[in-house]
């Protein structure tokens, strides 16, 4: 998992692990609760925003990490399960936390931000 700021917005860049490699079923609420945890940062901080980036706009959604020996049918199954699975991680859970797509990524926007309190009042 990773994040960067970029002006006031935490954009966070990955939700999923090592390639090859599958979270114990413990941990799968993990990337729900790291999405929450950066929107509370963002209040407690004054960002005015964070992004989720959509799946299919990550390199390894396009192009993920396939086992060569595998025939053409296991590869194309295992492509198609990392996909769901990266769309469950990104966009499905971006949505169930209230992020609105907005271009390549999913955008939560503090409405607490001084910044955006502040335009609003200038623009009523």
């Amino acid at each position: 998992m990773s994040l960067y700021f970029h002006k006031r917005t935490l954009h966070i860049a990955q939700l999923q692990g090592v390639p090859g490699t599958d979270p114990p079923k413990e941990l799968r609420f993990w990337p729900v609760k790291f999405i929450e945890a950066c929107q509370t940062f963002a209040r407690e901080e004054n960002l005015e925003e964070v992004r989720v980036p959509r799946a299919d706009t990550l390199y390894s959604y396009r192009n993920p990490t396939l086992n060569p020996a595998a025939s053409s049918e296991e590869r194309e199954q295992a492509l198609e399960r990392i996909r769901k699975t990266m769309e469950l991680l990104y966009d499905a859970n971006a949505r169930t936390l209230g992020f609105v797509l907005d271009g390549d990524s999913f955008k939560w926007e503090n409405t607490t931000s001084v910044a955006r309190l502040t335009e609003s009042a200038r623009n009523p």
